[in-house]
């Protein structure tokens, strides 16, 4: 038979469950503490890896930066002398690695020479790099771009050639350098995991992508978010990347080189999902040592406290149904149960004082009330009454009996109740019946007989009836 919870047991186990409440409150509180923690060390290591893949790019790039001001002091290149200077970029580019062309450009955007063969005249007078260059005098770094020589994708830098008497702007040196040399400067960084770097030009185009994807060229999602937000450096952006993963980015800029950012993402999830799976682990916990709890409590809620209680439901069924035998004693259980107990064995006791003291007086109530009925029976039984309607001859004054006979009225009325006749004369009978006596008032008292008494109609002589 399945017994359904009762009200008792359910508020134990609710006592059971506020009670762990407060300790799931706890872990609550501890996993995001937790989580905070890990968010900020995940702040730290990335800009802290974004400040290494920064400054590999700009030893990357002071190197290009050093080739270029070391030809810039050569005679072919200072001078402008092609035939002198295109073998001169042709044999430095085959020796030197990260490179995808150097070449010499003159004050109109034209280029004169390079280290690849050109077809046909180049000119590079639209590209923005070389119009900031031409106007500041200063190393510029492009933006992301391909080649229109080597066809490859690219950043150049141009560094300006010192200028000649009546000259403000010769000319320039560039180098482009090649966008796998980046990936191998970055591929000597250890990221965590689904965590990604990013080289960002100055449009938003993401430059190089470690891990290496098809995604590059493209604008990055996260430089527009942390345009929006005021492109302050330090400062984590939050937002899902290129590939769909929600990370935090943290840009810095490159030490010596305007136009580029380093930028690095970690993934939150996996930056947080040691503390959640530390969480999910300690809720597991929790939630077997509730159930654990629940059942025990239970268990000892049936032994100790509802055993004895349906004890006492039982014994007070028993004395609702006249059961006063019934007792609530009992030899276990708590103490309060035990002292509840002893308390309604007193009331029951009570309770059938009461009952007994109730049954003494109803018994003797019951024997008195028979006593009356018996008289009452006896004096009815000797009670004749006369009623219904009684035909009476209305000349002689006769009754008719329910046989038909005519009976004097005395006889009638002394045979149906215990009414007895005396005969005497009125004073209007005297008169009438002895006018000649001539009697008044005090003589006729004095001339009354003495009250003769009618025999009861058992008694009475017997009568011939007249039949009607």
């Amino acid at each position: 038979m399945i017994k359904h919870p009762t009200s008792l047991r359910l508020r134990l186990m609710f006592l059971v469950v506020t009670a762990v409440l407060p300790i799931f409150g706890l872990m609550l509180y501890q996993a995001a503490s937790e989580q905070g923690r890990k968010l900020k060390e995940c702040e730290d290591e990335a800009r802290r890896l974004a400040s290494m893949a920064a400054g590999s790019i700009s030893q990357a790039t002071e190197g290009a930066r050093q080739m270029l001001l070391a030809l810039a002091c050569t005679e072919p290149v200072r001078t402008m002398n092609v035939e002198a200077a295109t073998p001169l970029l042709a044999d430095l580019l085959k020796h030197s690695q990260g490179y995808v062309n150097i070449g010499l450009v003159r004050s109109d955007g034209v280029i004169v020479a390079s280290a690849l063969p050109m077809k046909e005249p180049v000119y590079i007078d639209d590209r923005l790099w070389f119009r900031t260059l031409r106007e500041t005098g200063e190393l510029a770094v492009s933006e992301y771009l391909t080649g229109r020589i080597s066809g490859k994708p690219a950043i150049n830098l141009g560094f300006p050639l010192y200028a000649l008497p009546g000259n403000s702007f010769p000319g320039a040196l560039f180098a482009s350098l090649d966008l796998e040399m980046i990936q191998r400067c970055l591929a000597q960084i250890q990221l965590p995991n689904r965590a990604v770097i990013l080289v960002v030009d100055k449009q938003g185009t993401c430059v190089v992508r470690r891990p290496k994807t098809s995604q590059t060229g493209v604008p990055a999602r996260s430089w527009l978010v942390f345009q929006k937000q005021g492109a302050r450096v330090g400062v984590p952006v939050t937002t899902t990347g290129n590939d769909g993963t929600l990370r935090d980015y943290h840009y810095v800029s490159l030490p010596g080189i305007d136009g580029l950012m380093v930028a690095v993402g970690i993934s939150r999830a996996d930056a947080t999902e040691e503390s959640r799976a530390e969480f999910r682990r300690n809720l597991y916990i929790l939630v077997f040592w509730t159930a654990a709890s629940l059942g025990v409590a239970g268990l000892v809620g049936q032994a100790s406290v509802l055993k004895n209680v349906n004890h006492l439901s039982a014994t007070a069924r028993r004395l609702a149904a006249g059961d006063w035998s019934a007792s609530a004693a009992m030899s276990g259980g708590a103490s309060e149960i035990r002292h509840l107990a002893s308390t309604f064995d007193a009331m029951a006791a009570t309770l059938r004082r009461h009952n007994e003291d109730l049954e003494e007086q109803v018994r003797q109530r019951t024997a008195e009330l028979s006593a009356a009925n018996a008289c009452l029976t006896e004096a009815l039984a000797q009670v004749k009454t006369l009623n219904g309607l009684l035909p009476i001859c209305s000349g002689c004054k006769k009754i008719r009996d329910d046989q038909g006979y005519w009976s004097q009225i005395e006889l009638y009325i002394s045979a149906h109740s215990g009414a007895q006749f005396s005969h005497s004369l009125c004073p209007d009978c005297a008169k009438k019946y002895f006018p000649e006596l001539d009697l008044d008032e005090p003589l006729l008292a004095e001339l009354q007989p003495t009250a003769q008494s009618v025999p009861p109609a058992g008694d009475a002589p017997p009568q011939t009836p007249e039949k009607a």
